[in-house]
C-alpha cells in the first residue's frame, strides 16, 4: 500500500471524528497496524457490499402486439439481474412486483441504495412504500447517466439479443427475455467490472472468498469506490 494513500486515510479519519491514531514511536510497527485496520475495514465493507447499492429502470421492447415493458433491478457490486418482470402496460405494480421479488432474492435485512431516475412510477407513493426500509436514490433531471448501469443492460439485451427477433407478443418477449437473462447474462456473460468472468461466477468468488476469511481482491474501479467510502466512515 502507498504511504501516500495509508496517509491520506489516516487525516481523514481524523477529520472524521474518529479516535486519533496513536503511534508508538515505531513507524514501521504503526504502520502495520494501521493496514492491518483499514483491511479489517475493507473486509467489513466486502461482507456489505453484496447488497450495498442496487438500480432499477424499466424499457420499451416493440412486438406485433405492441410495445412491452421491462422492469429490472440490478446488483452493481455483480452486474447480475436479480429481478425482472415483463408487463403489457407500464402501470406502478410492475415496479412494485419488481422490486418485491429482489427484496425476496437477496433476503434483505440491512439498509441499502436503490438508484433509479425520476419517473412517475418511482416517486408514486407506493414504490415509496415498497422502499421503506431502503435510501432512494435518484438520478439528475436529464441526466441517463447517473442510472448508466441499468440503461447499458437494456441496451444490452436488445442488441445481443431481441433485435434478432421478430417478436410475436408478450409469451414470445417473455420467453426471450428469460433465455437471455436466465441462461446468459447472469450465467455466461463476462464483464470487465467483474474481473472478466459472469455475475453468478464473480458473486460465488466473493462467497469462496468470505469464508475462507481471505480479502477480496478488488477491480480498480471497486478500490477507488473504497476509498472514497472508508473516507466517509
Amino acid at each position: 500500500m502507498p504511504e501516500q494513500t495509508l496517509n491520506r486515510w489516516t487525516v481523514s479519519s481524523k477529520k472524521q471524528g474518529e479516535d486519533a491514531f496513536r503511534g508508538s514511536g515505531n513507524l514501521a510497527s504503526d504502520k502495520d497496524k494501521e493496514i492491518a485496520r483499514l483491511q479489517r475495514e475493507l473486509r467489513n465493507a466486502n461482507d456489505a457490499i453484496s447488497i450495498l447499492k442496487k438500480a432499477t429502470g424499466i424499457t420499451y421492447i416493440w412486438t406485433n402486439e405492441g410495445f412491452m415493458y421491462l422492469s429490472a433491478v440490478i446488483d452493481l457490486f455483480s452486474r447480475k439481474i436479480i429481478a425482472w418482470e415483463l408487463s403489457r402496460t407500464m402501470e406502478g405494480e410492475l415496479v412494485i412486483k419488481t422490486v418485491n421479488k429482489a427484496k425476496a432474492a437477496r433476503k434483505v435485512s440491512k439498509p441499502l441504495i436503490i438508484n433509479s431516475d425520476r419517473g412517475s412510477h418511482y416517486k408514486a407513493d407506493a414504490y415509496i412504500k415498497a422502499t421503506e426500509k431502503m435510501r432512494r436514490s435518484y438520478s439528475k433531471v436529464h441526466y441517463p447517466y447517473g442510472n448508466a448501469c441499468i440503461e447499458s443492460f437494456h441496451s444490452l439485451i436488445k442488441r445481443e439479443w431481441l433485435y434478432s427477433f421478430q417478436i410475436q407478443g408478450y409469451d414470445h418477449c417473455r420467453s426471450l427475455v428469460f433465455e437471455y437473462i436466465e441462461t446468459f447474462y447472469n450465467t455466461k456473460r463476462i464483464h470487465s467490472h467483474c474481473g472478466f468472468t459472469s455475475p453468478n461466477e464473480y458473486e460465488a468468488k466473493f462467497q469462496n472468498r468470505k469464508s475462507e476469511n481471505e480479502t477480496c481482491a478488488l477491480p480498480g474501479k471497486w478500490a477507488c469506490f473504497f476509498s472514497v467510502r472508508l473516507e466517509r466512515l
